[in-house]
């Protein structure tokens, strides 16, 4: 599934997409797809929702066990660049 139009040119300028051009960008690039690539990648996205699925689910089984009473479920934005003061 790795075709190289799809790939940006480590020489290409920088440039922005925003949320529209970006949703365009995947709706061309699945279309571009054969049907057998097409079944893969849709297997792929249900492996990984299943996965992430089972992660969360254990994850707030384990806050709910009372572990720790003060636990709280990580935030996505802890040790990111923006959440240091």
């Amino acid at each position: 599934m790795s075709d190289q139009r799809w790939k940006i040119a480590e020489s290409a300028p920088d440039w922005e997409c925003g949320w529209e051009d970006s949703e365009r960008f995947h709706l061309r690039r699945f279309r571009a797809l054969s049907i057998t690539e097409k079944l893969m990648a849709i297997e792929e996205m249900a492996d990984l929702t299943e996965f992430l699925g089972r992660r969360a689910r254990e994850r707030l089984r384990a806050l709910g066990s009372g572990q720790s009473g003060n636990q709280r479920a990580p935030s996505c934005m802890e040790g990111s660049a923006a959440n240091v003061e």
